[in-house]
Formats: C-alpha cells, structure tokens, sequence
C-alpha cells in the first residue's frame, strides 16, 4: 500500500510539467476570450485615463501630472509604481493602451504562477494546482485586465510577497527578509491600500525572528514614509478625488497623445 501511495505521488511529480502549464495557458486564454468576448476602452473610467496621462506627460517632460493641456501641476494623489511601469512600456513600445492590456494579461498569468507556488510550498502541489485553477477562471480580475488599473499589478506583487513572507517563516535570513520588505513594499508603491497588511506581515515575523522582522520594517520604512509623506489624505483621498472626472483631469483631449 505504501509502495503503491509513493508511486502514485512519483507519477503525479511528472504529470505537473504538463498540469501547471496547462493551467497557466487556461488562465491566459480565459482573460483573451473574455476581452474579445466584452471589448473594452482602455482609458474608459476616470483612474485609467489618470494612469496614462502621468505615463504620458512624464514622458513629455511635463512630470508627475494628471492633465491634457497646460498648466501640468505635479500631483501625489496616485502612488507612482503603476504609472512608472506604463510610461516604460510607452517608452518602449509607443503610447498604445492596448499594448499594456496584453501585458496585463501576461502579468495575470504569471499571477496563476505564484499563486501555484505559494500554496503549493504550504499544502502540496495538488492544492496548489486546484488553486491556480480557482485563480485562472477567477471572474473578478477580468474587470481590471481590460483597463489600466494598478490592481492587475498589485495581485501579482502582492502574492510574491506572501510567498517570499512564506519562504521568511520557513528559512529566516536577513536575505530572504530584505527580499519580502522590497517586495512588500513594491505593493505600497502600487497601491497604499495594503498597508495594514504589510504591517501585519512584519508582527508575523516579531515572533519568529526579532532581528528579521526589524530589517523587514527597515526596508518597507521609505514606502511608508512616501505614502505619509507625500500623498495626500483626509478629504483628499484617492477616493474622493476620483469621484468626479473634472476635478481629476483637464478638459479637451489632445488626440496625438492616444495611439
């Protein structure tokens, strides 16, 4: 019987160079067949045209700012990582929202990735295939992959993080920590709604490793140090603030700026 059990989990080891592809290629295909199946406007709600007007105007050497036309005011009402990413891939590739969406869809793939990874490492491959899968057709992401949204990016970052806090809690070291607080705080640079969470992650590690969790903190402290110090809060929220495309965008677009 144990000799039978052993073969078994010997086989299924050689079926997961097929299962995990074949997961992360239902993952990509279910996101394709969505988009082609519900078309969508890249820039449609008011945050996405937001993220590509910073993207566009850092790279009009106009800075930091949410606008179409002059007067281009620096703003600190989105945190910077997301609009960075896009305005390297317009770099890159020219100012086409598109492009970022098909990068978004491969990002989401690479999400299924880790998230096989990161529960695989806890409960076994098995588990972790069933949850790649639950992730892959995952219905709830579609609405961010259309759009730029800095939540296709969060979802990834933020269980790279959660693996690499695994990884802390099984083989603590200040590598594998100064690891997981750069990556925690990549997801507060994206954004800061994750705060509390990084923060938990850190008390997580207080009982384990004093001195990791103190070298975690000391890597995620200019994130936090950003985020107070910079953005705003209060009734200037990124909440409020979005609430009217008017107070967040100037009027009369510049049809040279949208591929």
């Amino acid at each position: 019987m144990h000799s039978a059990t052993a073969e078994q989990k010997t086989r299924f080891q050689h079926y997961k160079y097929v299962l995990v592809p074949a997961v992360l290629l239902l993952g990509a295909l279910v996101h394709v067949g969505w988009l082609a199946r519900f078309p969508t406007d890249p820039l449609g709600p008011v945050d996405a045209e937001g993220f590509h007007l910073l993207a566009v105007n850092m790279l009009n050497g106009d800075g930091f700012a949410i606008g179409w036309e002059p007067p281009f005011c620096p703003t600190a009402i989105r945190p910077p990582l997301y609009p960075f990413l896009i305005a390297g891939c317009y770099k890159l590739l020219g100012p086409n929202p598109q492009l970022i969406v098909l990068g978004q869809i491969l990002l989401e793939t690479l999400t299924t990735a880790l998230v096989i990874r990161l529960t695989s490492s806890i409960t076994g491959l098995r588990i972790g295939l069933l949850a790649g899968l639950l992730y892959a057709i995952n219905g709830t992401t579609q609405r961010y992959t259309g759009y730029l949204f800095a939540e296709t990016l969060l979802l990834i970052l933020i269980t790279a993080s959660l693996w690499r806090t695994v990884v802390c809690l099984r083989r603590p070291s200040l590598g594998n920590t100064a690891l997981a607080g750069f990556l925690w705080g990549l997801t507060l640079l994206t954004k800061p709604n994750v705060q509390y969470l990084v923060l938990a992650m850190g008390g997580l590690l207080i009982f384990q490793n004093l001195l990791g969790a103190l070298h975690f903190l000391k890597c995620v402290a200019p994130d936090f140090r950003y985020h107070w110090g910079s953005r705003p809060h209060g009734n200037s929220s990124p909440n409020s603030a979005s609430r009217s495309r008017s107070q967040l965008i100037a009027p009369n677009p510049s049809p040279q700026l949208i591929a």
